[in-house]
């Protein structure tokens, strides 16, 4: 069964499912004494929808008890299957007394629909919301602006339609997982196992010992934490926990003549490693001098890396497009349907494509006014986009998105194909080719020789929201660095969002703390993409290059997408130096010698 439901929602359900599947795990182990392996063996979702769907735990109860009493060849403790049947039989009764329901409310719900439902019909290739507009009369124009270019430049007509390599390290998917969240009470051991690790990792890096370091009081592995207030505190009111010493809490005092400490940007959740003495009963860290965690890596070109591309003598190009794909007044895709045929027609090597694809923002999916299942609306886009390219070497990448109704994961998101193949093999078996790749969000993966990563949400204006910062800062470089210097795609507590940020979604991001491990990475990208509300810019932060592609729709109005064109390593090793990046800005017009290739 699909869940429709808007982020508001969602984040409500994912902080309430924690103590609603504790209460039912109680009672049905005390009814049934049911050991944990079975427990540890229920469905990824079976927490998500206990909650969702308010369901009292005594009906499921009274399902078990029936299928026990018909069924005399299973044992008088049920099974996982037995229990997660239970419970969706129970939630279909409960949407059939809904539709029979006159309340207007629960009507709105009659666009949810059994997943199994979804057949064959995925692959007409004519898919479309509206269906009196026509491709055809849609007119789009087109205007680039070339943002970074510091190496050689060619034709773009000279791409080789040669395939190029994608590579995925397993170790970095994101699993599917249960939805259980982390308590928002100052509750910091959930991440205590990665602090420590990170503790340790810096101490090698500086090549300092950590027994050495445990006798030594004058120097601080610490995590930054803003006290939950309304108000963020002031460089005065900082305070940390000790990583090293049980997680003590502690202040932060920088020095006699804060001058010397007037270039600063502290995280709440930021790691810092520090040099001072205790003062004030132990209370109180006198900081001497501090550092950012790791040195973000200016490293040397590889050459083995790249030596197996210099054969390949042509450049490759990628786009990207950041949704949503449609306006917020109106869930018409016909425009971004015309502009996937018209960027079929550059060749590239690569599309990708970040969600949301349906989004919940949208006020005909907020307003419940589609009818169609929305699984089967996306199974239908990923299909047009196949056969968009399906006489092309054009590979597909395809990531996730928290704005998204058809994936109601926090952060990290696990990659679609994971989700749905669970569900609805019929979704897997129909789109499991080599064309097109589920990814995770984040991600990280290799293209030939350069390393991307991808992070479609917007860590940028989450991390400024969530910091304290001398006057001299640049925002956007700053959050780019803290990426960097923490080895993590969002280093940000989630404890501490700002009150007036409550109903801001954009300034709003949860995750997932038993999956923090898929945040962070060990290499650092060459590449990083990210979705950010802010304007379209790419910025070379040390040997990481940062673009934000700007969406593809803002509003009702249409926006950006990015291409990228690499060349190969004739003149110069250094990737930055041979990648070109174009902001390309598209609307639509209703003019009849439109050109619609992009130049």
């Amino acid at each position: 069964m699909s869940m429709n439901i808007d982020q508001n929602s969602k984040r409500q359900i994912l902080k309430n499912s924690n103590e609603v599947y504790s209460n039912f795990i109680n009672l049905i182990k005390n009814q049934y004494n049911i050991p944990d392996i079975i427990i540890n063996e229920l469905p990824q979702d079976f927490s998500f929808k206990l909650t969702y769907h308010e369901i009292e735990p005594q009906f499921i109860i009274d399902e078990i008890e029936a299928e026990l009493f018909n069924n005399k060849e299973l044992e008088h403790i049920p099974t996982s299957e037995i229990i997660y049947k239970a419970l969706n039989k129970v939630i279909k009764n409960k949407e059939n007394e809904k539709g029979n329901s006159n309340n207007k409310y629960l009507n709105k719900n009659k666009f949810r629909n059994k997943i199994s439902s979804i057949n064959s019909n995925i692959n007409n290739n004519n898919f479309s919301i509206n269906n009196d507009s026509n491709l055809n009369n849609i007119k789009l124009i087109f205007s680039e602006q070339t943002i970074f270019n510091e190496g050689e430049n060619i034709d773009n007509k000279n791409y080789n339609p040669n395939e190029i390599q994608i590579n995925i390290d397993e170790k970095d998917n994101v699993p599917l997982y249960n939805l259980i969240p982390i308590n928002n009470n100052s509750n910091y051991e959930n991440y205590e196992k990665y602090f420590k690790l990170f503790a340790e990792n810096l101490l090698k890096s500086l090549d300092k010992n950590l027994d050495d370091v445990l006798i030594n009081i004058s120097i601080f592995i610490v995590v930054i934490i803003f006290d939950s207030t309304d108000e963020k505190p002031s460089l005065k009111e900082l305070s940390c926990l000790n990583v090293l010493r049980n997680f003590e809490k502690l202040h932060l005092q920088f020095g006699n003549d804060e001058k010397n400490f007037d270039n600063y940007f502290f995280v709440s959740g930021q790691i810092l490693y520090i040099e001072g003495n205790l003062i004030d009963d132990s209370k109180t860290i006198n900081v001497v001098k501090y550092k950012y965690g790791f040195s973000p890596e200016i490293y040397e070109i590889n050459k083995d890396l790249i030596q197996p591309y210099f054969e390949k003598n042509f450049p490759y190009l990628i786009y990207c497009l950041n949704g949503p794909f449609t306006s917020k007044e109106k869930f018409d895709l016909n425009v971004f349907f015309k502009l996937i045929l018209i960027l079929a027609e550059e060749n590239p090597h690569l599309i990708i494509l970040n969600g949301p694809f349906i989004h919940s923002e949208n006020e005909n999916i907020k307003n419940y006014e589609i009818d169609e299942d929305y699984i089967q609306i996306f199974m239908k886009i990923l299909n047009f986009v196949k056969n968009a390219f399906k006489d092309k070497k054009t590979q597909i990448i395809i990531t996730p998105s928290l704005n998204d109704v058809i994936n109601y994961y926090p952060l990290p998101q696990p990659s679609y194909d994971k989700i749905y193949k669970e569900i609805n093999n019929n979704f897997y078996n129909n789109l499991n080719n080599n064309k097109i790749k589920f990814i995770s969000n984040p991600q990280i993966f290799q293209i030939n020789e350069i390393i991307f990563s991808i992070s479609n949400f917007d860590f940028i204006q989450n991390i400024n929201n969530n910091c304290i910062r001398s006057s001299n800062k640049i925002p956007i470089d700053n959050a780019c660095e803290t990426i960097l210097n923490q080895r993590n795609f969002y280093p940000v507590l989630n404890n501490t969002i700002n009150e007036e940020n409550e109903n801001n979604l954009d300034k709003n991001i949860f995750f997932e703390f038993s999956q923090f491990k898929y945040l962070m990475y060990d290499i650092q990208p060459d590449i990083l993409i990210t979705n950010s509300g802010l304007i379209s810019f790419a910025k070379k932060i040390y040997n990481t290059m940062f673009i934000n592609p700007g969406n593809l729709f803002k509003g009702k109005n249409l926006g950006s997408f990015l291409r990228i064109t690499t060349f190969p390593p004739t003149k110069t090793l250094d990737i930055l130096k041979r990648v070109k990046i174009d902001i390309i800005k598209v609307k639509q017009e209703i003019i009849n010698n439109t050109n619609n290739n992009i130049n």
